[in-house]
């Protein structure tokens, strides 16, 4: 089951800073280990991203996570959702519109393929080869990317 948009303040805090980049916060992790925190951002872009824009952000992004947490002992990794991204969020489906995506729906035996066309009040449009179906966000266990 996708889970809930995330509630944690430094996501939401850095899900805003990152919409000033035209960017979505697609996930992040923090994980500290001795003094050092290990920073993991995956972004989106409908355009795309590159290693200009990601470096641009990186700058930014450093001061930001000095405030956020208190110290400057961290590193950073900086990606995209790749090709087959597992979905964890809700809020990721209304990214990926328009995409090749994988659904593993309630009661269902195997994964079915198809596009995400549009999501909406609490369901997404899905074409399949075998036709166009209107599904509940609740009835979906798992998601993923399948852009390959």
């Amino acid at each position: 089951m996708l889970l809930n948009d995330p509630s944690d303040p430094v996501f939401l805090d850095l899900d805003r800073f990152f919409q000033e980049f035209g960017l979505h916060l697609v996930d992040l992790g923090l994980r500290t280990k001795g003094s050092t925190t290990s920073v993991n951002v995956v972004l989106h872009s409908s355009s795309g991203l590159g290693i200009d824009e990601l470096s641009r952000v990186h700058k930014a992004l450093v001061p930001r996570l000095e405030g956020l947490l208190h110290t400057d002992d961290f590193s950073i990794e900086l990606g995209s959702p790749g090709l087959e991204r597992n979905l964890k969020y809700q809020r990721e489906l209304e990214y990926f519109q328009g995409r090749k995506i994988r659904l593993y729906l309630s009661g269902a035996k195997d994964w079915e393929d198809g596009i995400l066309t549009a999501v909406e009040a609490g369901q997404v449009n899905f074409q399949s080869s075998s036709g166009s179906k209107v599904v509940p966000i609740s009835a979906i266990q798992k998601a993923k990317l399948h852009d390959l």
